[in-house]
């Protein structure tokens, strides 16, 4: 079997299964929480984000370049209290947040917007179809329509 191959279908197992608690409730809405940190070295800031209900619980970060997050800015990260509204889009959907910084740490709520043409672009690439619950671990991976191409 090829090697890139495995890698994506691993991708997509691993999204899969690390959101099988998520997936169990199909009534959980794509929404939950973040916090930032803009206290990072470089040209990004630390965004973690998580959900919860009475059964599930799962908490994802990563450095996050600032250029993703869009409609952020400058004098709002450095600022002593703002409030911000801004996204974080992916092939897979778009990430949507409100709240607010202060001193460059901040925190609220986010959603998930999915993407439909991501899994029928991925059928057209051989990818077997993925179900909405997918949609978000692949997001939150950034499983680009380009990564998959090229595996």
């Amino acid at each position: 079997m090829n090697k890139r191959f495995v890698t994506i279908g691993g991708l997509v197992l691993w999204a899969g299964l690390g959101l099988n608690a998520y997936a169990a409730d199909a009534a959980v809405p794509a929404k939950g929480t973040w916090r930032l940190n803009n206290w990072t070295p470089g040209d990004a800031a630390h965004l973690t984000l998580g959900y919860r209900n009475a059964t599930t619980r799962w908490e994802w970060g990563t450095d996050q370049p600032l250029e993703d997050l869009h409609g952020l800015t400058a004098e709002q990260r450095h600022s002593a209290h703002a409030a911000v509204s801004f996204t974080m889009d992916r092939d897979a959907g778009t990430f949507a947040f409100e709240g607010s910084l202060t001193l460059g740490l901040g925190r609220g709520d986010f959603r998930f917007v999915p993407d439909p043409t991501y899994a029928r672009k991925l059928a057209v690439l051989g990818y077997e179809t993925i179900g909405d619950t997918e949609f978000l671990g692949m997001a939150l991976r950034d499983v680009s329509l380009a990564f998959a191409s090229e595996v």
